[in-house]
C-alpha cells in the first residue's frame, strides 16, 4: 500500500499523522512545580516553559521520527503530542477522532462532494483554526 493515501480501512492511521504533521495547537504553556535539570539547564520551580507541540511532533532526535516533515500513514507508533500527554492529556482527544473518522467516511469518500477552498485562522499565536471551508456537492 502506498504510504502517502488513505483509504476506508486505514483512516485513523491517516488522522494521527496528519495531526502529528501539522498539529492545530502548536505550543502550550506550563508553570514548573518542582526545579529540574532538562538537558544540562536548570528550570525553578514557578518558572514558565513554553512547549512547542508542533515541533516536538516533527523531532528527528527521536529514533522513531524518521524522515519527521513527510506524511507517511502507518508510521511506526509513537508518541502522538498533538493533544498533550499523560495528565495533561487532552479529555476530548477520543471524541475528536471519532468526528474527524466520521466526518471523512461521509464526505471525503463521497464521489459527489469536494472541497473548493480552506482558509485557516492564524492569527492567534499558538493556535490554529479554520476561518472557513468551502465545499460543493456534484449531482
Amino acid at each position: 500500500m502506498n504510504k502517502t493515501k488513505f483509504g476506508s480501512t486505514n483512516i485513523k492511521e491517516a488522522i494521527i499523522e496528519a495531526l502529528r504533521l501539522e498539529s492545530p495547537v502548536q505550543a502550550v504553556l506550563r508553570i514548573a512545580n518542582e526545579e529540574v535539570l532538562v538537558k544540562g539547564q536548570k528550570i525553578n520551580k514557578g518558572d514558565s516553559i513554553t512547549l512547542v507541540i508542533g515541533s516536538a511532533n516533527r523531532d528527528d532526535s527521536w529514533k522513531t521520527y524518521k524522515n519527521p516533515n513527510e506524511f507517511i500513514i502507518g508510521r511506526d507508533k509513537t508518541p502522538l503530542l498533538t493533544f498533550g500527554y499523560g495528565v495533561h492529556a487532552c479529555i476530548g482527544q477520543q471524541l475528536s477522532f471519532n468526528v474527524a473518522q466520521y466526518i471523512i467516511q461521509k464526505f471525503l469518500f463521497n464521489k459527489n462532494f469536494c472541497i473548493q477552498h480552506v482558509e485557516w485562522n492564524d492569527a492567534i499565536r499558538g493556535y490554529r483554526s479554520m476561518n472557513s471551508m468551502k465545499t460543493q456537492f456534484i449531482k
